[in-house]
């Protein structure tokens, strides 16, 4: 009776994870159209200072395949930067410029500006004095003293440059305003503008609204009631590190139609070695792994600059069309939400998982029943605003036992081929288990990631170790003597060396954010072009270790096969974190873990045949046996 029952639960937990994951892959899979867009301040400012035809910039680029225009309002910082104006902070830059005009020294508390541009004047004028709220103004023609601080002032905007917006609705291309406080957007004049004409969305720069809040509900009003798409732009220089859609909680709802975008850094673009080619696979790379589906370029400054983007996007059009995405503009991802019946049954299979874990290594029982009745009654908290939290912390729990679980289960096989096999596939299909436990809308739209992967990275080695090693802790230090005495105190040394070289860069590189070197960055890019999905290089390098470890078992001692365990463990880590990235797709996780699994066989092979000959050609020249 007790083993039907466990059958019973063990069916119900692979159609609810089974479920749960193929919805998901069907949300995934609907989503398939891409918004190419382009800084429409950066091609505005290169047009003013270059003198080129801005409509017929434009027209280029909507034919090479470009959807739209985004642009933030412009600041008087950036009309600086144009000449247009000239800002001078209170003090002795303020004082000094104003006698250079013949005159009076602004107050000691007072800033500068210097409106330039005729036609701005008035507009400019009648801004300082909307926002210097009571503060005293001194307008000399042309010149401005204010006591707003110059922070403030470089950040005051008239908006959105009149010259652009008529050559985009020339065009006819999509315009989509992005809301950013650091470049003078205000919460009260986006919400205006929004109505005035049609617009492919709003997009938010992910940080925060505003200093003044006021406005937020009548910008959520505005969004809601237009329907506009809300774009969330990376912020980050590169996809390397997570960025959380946070500060912009206000005007979301639950209808919120949100779309991720990103966008490089000017430094980027302005690199000599970056090229339209290295920035494309930047772009395909954020699309198939990070579901971005808007698309935010920045033009090259580089001459003959219309010409130059042209190509740029033309490539970058051909390029998404190739990798089976339509161009257009973006949708966001359908929302979808499991039950929590559905939750349920994963999270026993977790507990259950756990509980193997638990016999396979002969640890106490009591300790695995008392697992599983803790998981499968705290999921009462589904029911809670506490959910989440919850959902966190068992994946976190699973993903540390699902990087283990398959090598104490099938470490005892005595064919490497078939064992081999059966760890990697046990593994993958423990990692799609904890994986469909935290899939839905939210995760897969990355507003909630995994957390804890450092420790999902060094726990499952750590108890991997301590459940092989601690059980004869007596005897292990004799084993290890015997082996420092077998293969030399130098090869000991480079041993422990290597492998704490190891663990450190190991550690070093899990999680969110590491740095890569541009050789490695490069290489990424070419596995990925040929690939589609770049197959882990953890697993690359560790699957052939693995399947080494299993051919040469009996040369091996017991402490030199544990401890390869322990090592390959690495590779297993690395599966189960690969379906800890929600944000990218299933079928994408699904093909880089193949490769990585192919592509390690084949170096694993190759390893056993080397070291085969190698071994015979010892044999050979001292006349010893090869037991060891």
């Amino acid at each position: 009776m007790v083993r039907r029952l466990y059958v019973l639960v063990l069916v119900l937990v692979v159609l609810a994870s089974s479920s749960i994951l193929w919805e998901r892959h069907l949300v995934e899979r609907q989503n398939r159209q891409v918004a190419l867009l382009m800084d429409g301040t950066d091609l505005y400012y290169r047009a003013r200072q270059e003198s080129l035809d801005l409509p017929l910039y434009l027209r280029r680029l909507k034919e090479a395949g470009l959807y739209g225009i985004a642009s933030h309002v412009m600041p008087l910082r950036d009309m600086a930067i144009l000449g247009d104006v000239v800002i001078r902070g209170a003090g002795a830059d303020a004082r000094e410029y104003a006698a250079g005009l013949g005159l009076r020294s602004p107050l000691p508390t007072q800033s500068l500006l210097h409106i330039k541009d005729e036609q701005l004047q008035g507009p400019i004028i009648k801004l300082i004095e909307e926002l210097s709220l009571g503060q005293e103004v001194t307008v000399f023609g042309s010149v401005v003293y204010t006591e707003m601080p110059v922070e403030r002032l470089r950040r005051a905007s008239l908006g959105f440059p009149p010259t652009l917006i008529a050559a985009i609705d020339e065009v006819g291309l999509a315009f989509l305003p992005v809301f950013s406080p650091y470049t003078g957007s205000s919460v009260r004049a986006m919400a205006e503008f929004l109505t005035t004409r049609d617009f492919a969305g709003v997009m938010f720069t992910g940080n925060r609204l505003a200093d003044d809040l006021s406005g937020v509900e009548e910008l959520k009003r505005v969004i809601t009631e237009r329907n506009l798409r809300i774009y969330w732009l990376q912020r980050h220089d590169t996809l390397r590190g997570y960025v959380p859609l946070v500060g912009v909680e206000g005007i979301l709802t639950d209808e919120s139609r949100i779309i991720r975008g990103f966008r490089p850094s000017r430094l980027e673009t302005n690199n000599p070695l970056v090229t339209p080619y290295s920035m494309t696979d930047r772009w395909l790379g954020s699309v198939k792994e990070y579901n971005v589906r808007a698309i935010y370029m920045r033009p090259f400054y580089r001459a003959p600059d219309i010409e130059y983007n042209e190509e740029y996007v033309r490539l970058l059009a051909a390029s998404v069309r190739k990798a089976g995405f339509t161009l257009g503009s973006a949708e966001s991802f359908r929302r979808f939400y499991p039950r929590p019946w559905q939750f349920f049954f994963v999270a026993a299979g977790i507990a259950l998982l756990g509980l193997a874990v638990v016999r396979k290594f002969k640890l106490p029982p009591l300790l695995g029943y008392l697992g599983v009745g803790a998981v499968v009654f705290s999921q009462i908290f589904l029911l809670t605003p506490w959910s989440v939290y919850l959902r966190l912390s068992v994946a976190l729990g699973g993903a540390i036992i699902a990087s283990m679980a398959a090598l104490a289960l099938w470490k005892d096989e005595k064919n490497p081929w078939r064992g081999f096999f059966l760890i990697n596939v046990t593994t993958l299909g423990l990692a799609l288990l904890v994986a469909s436990y935290l899939s839905d809308y939210y995760f897969i739209a990355e507003f909630e990631y995994f957390r804890g992967v450092k420790l999902q990275y060094t726990a499952p080695l750590v108890i991997l170790a301590g459940l092989l090693f601690v059980p004869r802790f007596k005897k292990l230090f004799g084993e290890i003597r015997e082996e420092v005495r077998r293969i030399g105190v130098l090869g000991a040394a480079l041993l422990v060396l290597l492998f704490a070289s190891a663990v450190v860069i190991y550690v070093w590189r899990a999680g969110h954010v590491h740095s890569i070197s541009q050789f490695e960055l490069n290489l990424r890019f070419w596995m990925e072009e040929v690939l589609i999905a770049r197959p882990r290089f953890k697993e690359i390098l560790i699957h052939p270790v693995l399947l080494v470890i299993m051919y040469f078992r009996r040369n091996l001692s017991r402490l030199m096969f544990e401890g390869g365990l322990v090592v390959v463990a690495i590779a297993q880590v690395s599966i189960v974190n690969t379906f800890m990235h929600l944000r990218t797709p299933l079928a994408h996780s699904l093909l880089r873990t193949f490769h990585g699994l192919w592509i390690g066989a084949i170096l694993g092979l190759a390893a056993i045949v080397v070291l085969r000959q190698m071994i015979a050609l010892y044999v050979g020249m001292t006349g010893r046996t090869h037991d060891r």
